[in-house]
């Protein structure tokens, strides 16, 4: 380890810590792109006993063997071997068995493809004959979805240590963005500890990504921040000196690939796969260090990799003298054993075995769980109840001072609560803070994080209450009932942040959990955690969410920027019930909306107001929100004949409502994906009223399946922005100008002359 980088007082800590433990300190390695890791020289003050180095030469001969297993049965196929970094194996073992003696229930892991195969069959002792089945391509039923590759896939299963006591071992599904997984696991980990269990992370890293992708950044940076932190993460980084075909000097400007670390004193032990020992003593000094002093820390493994990026990969066009070598470099497993001078051969042929059985009853597991329904019942409250709750979120404690105008606005809902009752007017925010607080009745725990979310981006939440004087904290929604409620500023990240909130709501999806964008458009930031893991995670890895994502939208002449929450990339993502996108229009469909997420399986996409927030007409009764549920589809009334029918989605209704004429029907639709009307009024013209360009909103998505209820020979009309390259234009006044050409196709009902 080289403990200058850390600071004073951390070094002190540490110094302490390796004189009492006794654990070994390793000297700084430059890493060399074209040389062979050789053994480190060691300061092994700590010792392994013969039977812990024999069980050391085991784990690396099954290592191997599996993977020279699979690489001449099934030749080409990509499994990112371990091969160079077998080392892994027992260290991953060593520090189960010391987790277990400490007391962990539940292991979460989060790692890239290189080794995957290799720790699920002996870390988390995967059935061979599954993992074989894969690898035959065997045909099943998956009922519904569409799988993914091998390396790809997560896993759970339960094994017994010691006294009998299970732990669970959890590995999380990821993609080919290798570290995105990392956040994932992060919230993953931090809501199993919510429920009481001791849960040791690991997540475990290529050099190339942890040094080159910013995610890591994002995510070191949540590690210590209230709301995210869950204790420190063992991180493991498999340098193995080459990113697919790059070098470091092409791929970092440190030296070393975990230099990060140094941005946020986390210390970095560095070691070598070609010393199984020294390798295994400093993992358990990382499980030391993490157990007492509940932060990060990162073990460095200096190995190589055998092939290239996958074993379809020919490395040698492009680093031809380091493959030359390694080519010629015996295994780590040959090394050490001939190092301890014992004949393995019992254990290797055994191991053979096991493996050429697996092969000949190769079998995959019982089809996966159909998916879950995108709706359940909703337990409904009276107004009476609703205007308890009100009045008790509108209580300001005895001697709290709230900022004055907050105070006056909070005082008066309180008196309007009184007097109206069931007339009372609900606002947004008003609407939400009861979706809410119903939810926290039901012993469903709410969490909310976003940036600048408690506050909210337009002052319009105030879910926590600042005592102007001495800055303390009240938060209504935690005095509804013992349920935790939670509102959480985030930092501004939008990839970690996001992938964070996803692993929190896989863990446990019997709560309400929802992030909220500063502006719609800031999900582009974490646009691989919505295409990997939100929209696909359920059909890929048969894992569900009910992740709410609230992402304000609208068109009020601000500019291209902050305009557009881009509904078009979620309606592009939208297929097989994956997701419900919704596009409510009053606070009560809003009220109701988020009813029926606490109870739902599926992730939930809200494009929330801005403008609409503090809009005159954008209000409902509390009646409203006493009665009725979500309503997929909001069509006017009209007693006269027919000429127009109208169907538009969020703000846009309100710019039109106006110049909508006796002899037009309008159509809101509320949830445009799934779609859920099923019939149309005749009439002699049809229009699509959107605020978006003609390339962007719901336009391209709605198209179709609503020219397919029309009456035959009838088309369905665009009124709307023409197509652009941006979301929005820079000027007000061309806005302005803009929606006047909307308007006025409105109130002629489409006809042009």
């Amino acid at each position: 380890m080289d403990l200058r980088d850390t600071n004073s007082e951390n070094r002190a800590l540490l110094e302490e810590y390796f004189a009492r433990t006794a654990a070994p300190l390793l000297p700084i390695t430059a890493p060399q792109a074209t040389a062979i890791p050789q053994a480190t020289a060691i300061q092994k003050e700590q010792t392994l006993t013969q039977q812990q180095k024999e069980h050391i030469l085991e784990l690396l001969i099954k290592a191997e063997l599996f993977e020279s297993f699979l690489h001449t049965k099934f030749v080409g196929q990509k499994r990112f071997s371990l091969e160079g970094a077998e080392t892994l194996i027992p260290m991953f073992s060593f520090i189960l068995e010391k987790a277990a003696k400490n007391g962990v229930d539940e292991l979460v892991l989060g790692m890239s493809h290189r080794g995957r195969l290799n720790v699920l069959a002996h870390i988390f002792q995967k059935p061979l004959n599954e993992m074989i089945a894969e690898f035959k391509d065997m045909e099943y039923d998956l009922l519904e979805g569409s799988g993914d590759v091998k390396y790809h896939k997560g896993h759970s299963t339960e094994l017994t240590f010691y006294s009998d006591k299970p732990m669970t071992l959890t590995m999380i599904s990821n993609p080919s963005h290798l570290e995105s997984v990392d956040a994932v696991a992060q919230g993953f980990t931090l809501e199993r500890q919510r429920e009481g269990k001791k849960v040791l992370p690991i997540l475990i890293h290529g050099d190339a990504s942890f040094s080159g992708q910013g995610v890591v950044y994002e995510m070191l940076q949540l590690s210590r921040l209230p709301g995210y932190s869950c204790g420190g993460i063992i991180h493991i980084i498999l340098d193995n000196h080459i990113g697919f075909t790059t070098l470091p000097e092409f791929g970092r400007s440190t030296q070393s690939c975990s230099d990060i670390a140094k941005t946020f004193d986390i210390p970095v032990f560095r070691t070598t796969a070609e010393d199984p020992e020294a390798a295994v003593l400093t993992s358990l000094a990382a499980f030391d260090y993490r157990e007492q002093f509940h932060q990060d820390i990162i073990v460095e493994l200096d190995c190589y990799r055998k092939y290239g990026h996958n074993e379809s990969d020919e490395p040698a066009y492009t680093q031809p003298l380091l493959y030359e070598k390694i080519r010629k470099q015996p295994s780590v497993r040959q090394r050490y054993q001939k190092q301890l001078n014992i004949d393995e051969s019992a254990v290797e042929k055994e191991y053979r075995a096991v493996l050429h059985q697996a092969f000949d009853q190769a079998k995959l597991p019982e089809a996966r769980a159909a998916k879950k329904p995108l709706t359940q019942a909703v337990v409904s409250y009276s107004f009476e109840q609703l205007q308890e709750l009100l009045l008790k979120l509108t209580n300001i404690p005895e001697g709290f001072l709230l900022h004055p105008r907050l105070k006056k606005q909070i005082e008066e809902k309180a008196k309007e609560i009184q007097e109206k009752g069931a007339d009372f007017i609900v606002d947004w925010s008003t609407a939400e803070m009861l979706a809410f607080a119903t939810a926290l009745l039901e012993k469903r725990a709410v969490r909310l994080a976003g940036q600048d979310c408690r506050r909210g981006t337009f002052s319009q939440r105030h879910a926590v209450w600042i005592d102007q004087k001495s800055e303390s904290v009240f938060v209504p929604l935690q005095n509804i009932s013992e349920t935790r409620f939670e509102v959480i500023d985030s930092p501004l990240s939008e990839y970690a942040a996001l992938g964070f909130e996803y692993g929190y709501s896989i863990a446990n999806n019997e709560q309400l959990v929802l992030w909220e964008a500063q502006f719609g458009d800031f999900s582009n930031g974490a646009q691989v955690i919505i295409d990997q893991y939100i929209a696909a995670g359920e059909s890929k890895w048969a894992v569900r969410s009910n992740l709410t994502l609230l992402l304000p939208h609208g068109y009020e002449g601000h500019g291209p920027e902050h305009s557009s929450g881009r509904m078009e990339r979620f309606l592009q993502l939208a297929a097989e019930e994956n997701m419900v996108i919704a596009n409510p229009t009053t606070p009560a469909q809003y009220y109701h909306l988020l009813r029926r997420q606490t109870y739902s399986k599926k992730p939930l996409i809200v494009f929330t107001p801005k403008a609409l927030l503090r809009h005159p007409e954008c209000t409902s009764r509390l009646r409203e929100l006493a009665t009725g549920s979500f309503q997929e589809i909001i069509q006017s009334t009209n007693n006269e004949k027919i000429d127009c029918v109208i169907f538009c989605q969020g703000h846009v209704y309100y710019d039109i409502k106006n110049c909508i004429d006796s002899k037009t029907v309008c159509i809101r639709i509320e949830q445009l994906y799934p779609f859920k009307l099923d019939r149309v009024p005749d009439a002699n013209r049809y229009l699509f009223v959107q605020e978006e360009p003609q390339n962007a909103g719901a336009w391209s998505s709605l198209k179709g399946a609503i020219e397919a209820l029309l009456p035959e020979g009838k088309k369905l009309q665009y009124v709307g922005r023409k197509a652009a390259a941006a979301p929005a234009v820079g000027s007000h006044d061309i806005h302005e100008k803009q929606l006047k050409k909307i308007q006025e196709a409105v109130q002629q009902r489409g006809i042009t002359t």
